[in-house]
């Protein structure tokens, strides 16, 4: 997976599901993603409807093991 031009090998993202919800010019889409990251034979799973929120997740597990 490609976030900010960088790499992050053992990473995905997948929508779980969605659901209509009235909004204030119809009816809006709103998706649940789950970030999945493997590490050898441990895998940490997060869920939320905020892609932002999940790409801070992925930065702070990531970014140090791909330091060492």
């Amino acid at each position: 997976m490609r976030i900010n031009n960088k790499d992050y090998p053992n990473v995905s993202l997948s929508v779980v599901s969605d659901r209509k919800e009235p909004g204030l010019t119809g009816m809006k889409k709103i998706c649940l993603y789950e970030a999945t990251i493997k590490c050898g034979k441990k895998i940490q799973k997060m869920r939320s409807e905020h892609l932002g929120e999940l790409q801070s997740w992925i930065e702070r597990e990531v970014e140090p093991k791909m330091i060492t």
